[in-house]
């Protein structure tokens, strides 16, 4: 009788521990691969959404800026040159309250009522007259480390947008919120045309501010306060509402923050120029830019 020759073929425990071996580095390496391709689609999408909010954001600045009838820029004055490069330090530099206006009567009306050119000041701040300047008296030397910009520029009018609004026969009147004043809107002519007496035009004011990693944008208009969308500072809920960006570097100066944006005016070519700081995680992006003002008299008054 034959016997069969029992077959023990398989693996040794060697070759399963080489196996193993190279499987595991198989696998290291594979999922080093897709840690690398996450992360860069991590670092790309960040990327993108940073450059995004950092193109509307100055789009914004400047749509508003360039249509401008007046402007208020406030921020800190300084001949140092604050680094931005990594958000959320404490730095040294010297700072002084400045904020620039057109003339002497744009800035005793900014003394008086900051509000009604889109400031908002800090929580107990006053302003005095020497903190107020000219913009041909911008040293170009300096930086305007920028907290605000107020701008009011003019937008078409609906008088029944006003809740001042009142009618006596075909004319119609409302209460300015800048001066105070009731105003006649239009009043027929003698062959019944109804007539614009300002040119069909409300007075639209932008507040700009800048408050930490934060730019919070609002509106209100002269007359027709039924759309006013201000900013509340302090007010969580609407500093919610009018968060328009939250990726702004920022810095520290003696305890007091500091926001990335930097700005320069030139009042004979009636432009200003504008370098953000944006950070988001580890994306970095910069938005530098000059902006033209239409109206040249809005920043160099002949």
């Amino acid at each position: 009788m034959i016997k069969k020759k029992k077959d023990n073929s398989g693996f040794t425990l060697v070759e399963l521990i080489i196996a193993m071996a190279i499987l595991a580095i198989l696998m290291t390496i594979i999922s080093s691969l897709m840690g690398t391709g996450v992360f860069n689609y991590k670092r790309t999408k960040a990327d993108v959404r940073l450059q995004t909010n950092s193109q509307d954001t100055y789009n914004r600045i400047t749509d508003s800026i360039m249509q401008a009838k007046s402007i208020v820029i406030g921020g800190y004055e300084s001949a140092d040159d604050i680094s931005f490069a990594r958000s959320g330090i404490e730095v040294s530099a010297t700072l002084d309250r400045k904020f620039y206006v057109l003339d002497e009567q744009t800035k005793n009306d900014f003394l008086a009522n900051p509000s009604l050119f889109g400031i908002q000041l800090e929580a107990g701040e006053t302003i005095s007259d020497s903190q107020v300047k000219y913009f041909n008296e911008f040293n170009s030397a300096k930086k305007l480390y920028v907290t605000n910009i107020g701008v009011r520029r003019a937008v078409p009018l609906d008088a029944s947008n006003s809740s001042t609004k009142r009618t006596s026969g075909s004319e119609i009147y409302a209460k300015s919120a800048i001066t105070g004043t009731e105003t006649l809107l239009n009043h027929k002519e003698a062959d019944g045309t109804l007539t614009d007496k300002i040119g069909v035009k409300d007075t639209l004011i932008d507040s700009f501010v800048f408050s930490g990693q934060k730019l919070f944008y609002g509106q209100q208009y002269e007359f027709m306060d039924n759309l006013n969308d201000k900013v509340i500072l302090g007010n969580s809920d609407s500093e919610k509402k009018h968060e328009f960006s939250k990726s702004i570097s920022y810095v520290t100066v003696s305890g007091k923050v500091i926001t990335g944006c930097v700005a320069s005016i030139n009042s004979e070519d009636a432009t200003v120029d504008f370098r953000i700081y944006f950070v988001d995680k580890n994306a970095t992006f910069t938005t530098d830019g000059k902006i033209s003002v239409r109206n040249k008299n809005v920043m160099n008054k002949k």
